[in-house]
């Protein structure tokens, strides 16, 4: 009987396979990813100059983040919503969760006051605002 031998020559195969598949998820995330970032900017607004303004911190996953345009539209997530429907999705929102309001700069205070109570009400005590720093 014959022992079988290896071929030398035949040298080190590597499986490349595991290793596309995670490129390819590592992908998809990023285009996800992505994706949600620009919900939170893509309706184009002025925001109102500020003296004293802090850094904003990195994403945050339970924050709202509520676009008032300038003819008064109301966006969370890019759809554009009414402000019963953004009440009622503050009513629902985690009292330890935040609120960030992107209003243009010529929007009245009377359309976020109502925004602003019921974050009280809810309990949530992280509001802010998007400003431009002086």
């Amino acid at each position: 009987m014959r022992i079988p031998t290896r071929d030398s020559r035949s040298g080190f195969e590597f499986n490349v396979t595991p290793l596309i598949d995670i490129v390819f998820l590592l992908v998809i995330f990023f285009l996800v990813a992505s994706q949600l970032v620009q919900h939170d900017s893509a309706r184009e607004v002025i925001l109102p100059d500020a003296d004293l303004a802090q850094e904003d911190s990195a994403a945050q996953p339970n924050r709202l983040t509520i676009t008032v345009s300038e003819n008064e539209e109301f966006s969370l997530g890019g759809r554009i919503l009414s402000q019963i429907e953004l009440l009622q999705i503050i009513a629902r929102t985690e009292p330890t969760g935040s609120v960030r309001f992107r209003t243009d700069k010529e929007v009245p205070f009377r359309l976020i006051e109502p925004l602003m109570h019921a974050c009280a009400e809810r309990g949530i005590s992280d509001v802010s605002f998007a400003v431009n720093q002086k």
